[in-house]
């Protein structure tokens, strides 16, 4: 047995290695290596030698890896086999083994093949049935408590981080070496991210996306680490065990190349003496800038959110409101910004008591008080107020009568981002009740300064580097059907789209894809990029994923009020009709990883970089944006509802943004699945926002309804009132040339897949009767007369012209 397995893996090796090709060598071993099991001795080291094998190659030439060596430690299947035998099955649960569906076994291949680490265990354990020492060496079982390492406080410092359950204290830097040490205290961690009411199912081996730490929650985590423990982890080695082990194993290897000095816990500190001196835009806020000027087509917009609530004096003291404002500017820095002409924000030190004003329309009939309301409404939705004068907020009061009035809130989000709603209205709460609040040590232009800082460390600009590899080939914006009526100088509109996945069919299909181990929020995306696949013009193309990321550099770091908005650019490439929609979702979830252990680079930056290669500087470059709210700190609740705890909820919400045509947002409101599209009215072809809309509800209604539909070819809808899904056919783009129409993504497809082209951009040319082709070659320049003219027998009296760009 041993000699067997053991040297015919270690020839395979050894013969792929004198290939001098990266290759790829996938063992099987058992999980009786892992578990032991009577009479299984043989086979049992054996497996350990493949194991082995696996760890050794990926150590070796200095951990460059020529071979990639993946052993997976396998458990039993229960459907296929000899474990498909019912006595069988009873005598490896007396042993506390249970067996695998064959959907679990294809799951865990797939996830060692995708995460490449250099083992894998994929079997079920039967708790109840384990003897003790097997529940230990799994981690089934409470282990001692290691008081040095990990102790937890009997009181929060702040609303916020009480929502987060109690505080883990730092890790010593001597026992960073300490695997078991570096374990727990990421479990207690973990625990308190993900609101665990039972640690215990922490267990060393298991998959944390299965219990919902999804990309955006893994930043906040890696950024913890970072910030207690002094250690930086690599997303994308993260990625390849995302388990307590895997994640222990890595700090303590990353920690150990650490030289000089033990790893300190990084603290922002608070610059007093520059604290009114002028500080960068960050780049997300410089793009709203710009954005708020007619340089930039569907520019002339504020970016902002407008509230608006229905109140009656005796329940909410308007007097009293206007005092704890102006005691909530004097706490937050940021809600005293302005910027200069040089594009530079500043703080002003003191400011004059900001006085709400008041309407009183109590007198006017009935109709015309809601007209001046309709009126008020919008006139703030598309105001754009200098940005060089102070406030950049607006409150208005409207007398109604009866002791009731309607308070208008318009906060621009050059100030704020999504989280920092809550901490304004947390503060105000307490403000408006008298409570006291402790002083704040640090300020949001400290954390920019610092931002600007790590610009220049190894991390930054390997990511840096990383992104410049990549941006010459990053596909383009989705090419939809866009309105031919586009009018320059006009201020545009923008339309809400707003629906619900109920509860029950959102957990089903939330466990569904994390059972996968790809997360929520890489799902959907990805069912909104097949949405939009079946209506853009090119199967290939790039979407923004907009992320609010606040690294832990300071305990007080999520009490400030700021703009701590991150995009990451994400490409896909749905032209393979063969590929199912899980296969897509996966392929997701992986590339994400890969861009998110590079996201020290904020994608606003690198469109700047594309704009500078494709010469574009007015046109928008990726106006269709994917918002994650799923798991953010906002105690379950969405933007609006966030502000209910002290006005109650709002009767009226709108927001815009400058150079975004569609903003896809999704969040989770008790427990239930709200999606939203923020539309740009001029854009796209009348009715097709709409449309895109219902579709893609229909598609994320099938999944829910029909999760086997994501393991068959093509994309399914089902609308309410259906029984049976159908298919969801792309849309023709249609073009007329002597006589005949011809549809341009076919013809776009049918030279996309000959050898080495990049890109294909197919134009009807009526004048002279004939179809253009431009094509990107890949590598080289690329013969007309190469391409097979019988693929395009479907164009009869076209004539054909195929232009070259390299």
């Amino acid at each position: 047995m041993l000699a067997v397995k053991a040297h015919a893996a270690w020839r395979t090796y050894e013969r792929l290695l004198e290939a001098d090709a990266h290759s790829y060598l996938l063992l099987y071993s058992s999980a009786a290596a892992a578990l032991g099991s009577a009479g299984q001795a043989a086979h049992a080291l054996a497996s350990a030698y493949l194991d082995g094998l696996a760890y050794q190659a990926a150590t070796a030439d200095g951990g460059r890896k020529a071979v990639t060596v993946v052993a997976i430690g396998w458990g039993a299947w229960g459907e296929t086999g000899r474990a498909a035998n019912a006595d069988l099955r009873e005598r490896l649960a007396e042993d506390g083994m249970g067996v695998l569906s064959d959907a679990e076994g294809l799951w865990h291949l797939e996830q060692a093949v995708s995460r490449a680490a250099p083992y894998r265990l994929a079997m079920r354990v039967l708790p109840e049935r384990l003897d003790a020492a097997r529940g230990r060496l799994l981690g089934l079982k409470p282990l001692p408590p290691l008081h040095s390492a990990v102790t937890s406080s009997a009181t929060a410092t702040s609303p916020t981080e009480a929502q987060h359950g109690p505080a883990v204290t730092d890790l010593s830097p001597d026992k960073l070496g300490n695997v078991d040490a570096v374990a727990q205290w990421l479990t207690a961690q973990i625990a308190a991210q993900l609101r665990l009411d039972d640690p215990a199912r922490l267990s060393p081996r298991r998959d944390l996306v299965q219990l919902g730490l999804d990309s955006l929650l893994f930043l906040e985590l890696s950024s913890t680490i970072q910030r207690r423990l002094g250690v930086r982890i690599d997303a994308g080695k993260a990625y390849k065990d995302l388990s307590i082990d895997g994640l222990s194993r890595l700090i303590v290897t990353q920690a150990a190349q650490i030289t000089n000095q033990s790893p300190q816990p990084l603290m922002l500190s608070h610059d007093a003496k520059g604290r009114y001196q002028p500080f960068p835009l960050t780049p997300i806020q410089h793009a709203y800038w710009v954005g708020r000027t007619p340089l930039i087509d569907y520019g002339g917009v504020a970016c902002h959110v407008l509230f608006e609530w229905d109140l009656r004096h005796e329940q909410f003291d308007l007097n009293r409101f206007e005092r704890a404002w102006n005691a909530l500017v004097k706490r937050h820095d940021m809600l005293r910004m302005v910027i200069g002409e040089d594009g530079q924000q500043r703080i002003l030190a003191k400011v004059e008591d900001y006085r709400i004003r008041q309407c009183n329309l109590s007198a006017l009939p009935a109709n015309e008080r809601e007209r001046i309301l309709d009126k008020t409404r919008q006139e703030l939705s598309y105001r754009v107020p200098p940005t060089d004068r102070w406030p950049l907020f607006e409150l208005i009061a409207s007398e109604l009568g009866d002791g009731r009035y309607r308070l208008h809130m318009n906060l621009d989000l050059l100030l704020f981002d999504v989280q920092s709603f809550k901490v304004m209205m947390d503060d105000m709460a307490a403000l408006y009740r008298g409570e006291a609040l402790a002083p704040l040590q640090i300020t949001f232009r400290d954390y920019v300064l610092d931002e600007q800082a790590h610009r220049l460390e190894p991390a930054w600009l390997k990511a840096w580097c990383y992104w410049q590899e990549r941006l010459a080939d990053l596909p383009p914006a989705p090419r939809l059907p866009l309105s031919g009526c586009r009018q320059t100088g006009v201020q545009p509109h923008f339309t809400t789209h707003q629906a619900v996945l109920e509860r029950e069919r959102w957990t089903r299909l939330k466990r569904e894809w994390q059972s996968w181990g790809v997360t929520p929020s890489a799902a959907l995306m990805t069912l909104f990029a097949w949405v939009l696949e079946r209506w853009a013009r090119w199967p290939a193309f790039t979407l923004n994923l907009t992320f609010f990321n606040r690294r832990p550099v300071h305990p007080q770091i999520r009490q400030l009020i700021g703009d701590f908005t991150s995009v990451l650019l994400v490409d896909f490439e749905l032209g393979d009709p063969s590929r199912t929609l899980r296969q897509s979702i996966e392929q997701t979830q992986q590339r994400l990883w890969q861009h998110l252990a590079n996201s020290q680079v904020n994608g606003v930056e690198l469109l700047r970089e594309i704009g500078h290669i494709r010469g574009q500087s007015r046109q928008p470059l990726m106006p269709v944006v994917f918002t994650s709210m799923l798991g953010m700190t906002l105690d379950g609740m969405a933007i609006d509802q966030a502000m209910t705890r002290l006005l109650g909820d709002p009767v009226h919400v709108f927001t815009q943004t400058p150079q975004v045509w569609l903003d896809h947002q999704v969040m989770e409101i008790d427990g239930e699945l709200v999606f939203s599209w923020y539309c740009m009215d001029e854009v796209l072809a009348d009715g097709a926002a709409q449309t895109m809309f219902e579709d893609f509800r229909s598609v994320l209604h099938a999944v829910a309804m029909c999760p086997d539909l994501m393991g068959r070819d093509g994309l399914w809808k089902l609308t309410e009132g259906q029984c049976d899904p159908r298919r969801f056919e792309r849309r023709v783009w249609p073009a007329t040339l002597v006589g005949a129409t011809v549809d341009l993504r076919e013809v776009e497809d049918v030279v996309r897949r000959q050898e080495g082209v990049r890109q294909v951009d197919a134009r009807a040319n009526a004048a002279e009767g004939c179809l253009q082709v431009k094509v990107v070659a890949a590598e080289r320049v690329h013969d007309p007369a190469t391409f097979p003219a019988q693929s395009l027998d479907n164009m009869p009296n076209a004539l054909l012209w195929i232009q070259t760009i390299e």
